[in-house]
């Protein structure tokens, strides 16, 4: 049987992971705020539906959830 090749995750579920991170350090608490859309894709170099698609991962686990009245989600 032939070895198995490791692959990097894709980048959107890097960034999740990261931010996966700092939830559960402590890092980003609830009520903070996330980083936007617009900084991820500053931050990380990636195309805006990386940053949407790393975001809304995170909105479906839970992690994170939209408020009325903020620009970008925040920890629960």
């Amino acid at each position: 049987m032939p070895p198995k090749l490791e692959r990097p995750a894709p980048p959107y579920q890097q960034i999740a992971n990261e931010i996966r991170t700092r939830i559960a350090n402590g890092d980003l608490q609830a009520g903070d705020l996330v980083p936007s859309v617009r900084s991820l894709m500053r931050d990380y170099g990636v195309a805006i539906a990386t940053a949407q698609k790393a975001l809304s991962a995170l909105r479906a686990e839970g992690y994170i959830k939209p408020e009325r009245g903020r620009p970008p989600a925040s920890p629960r």
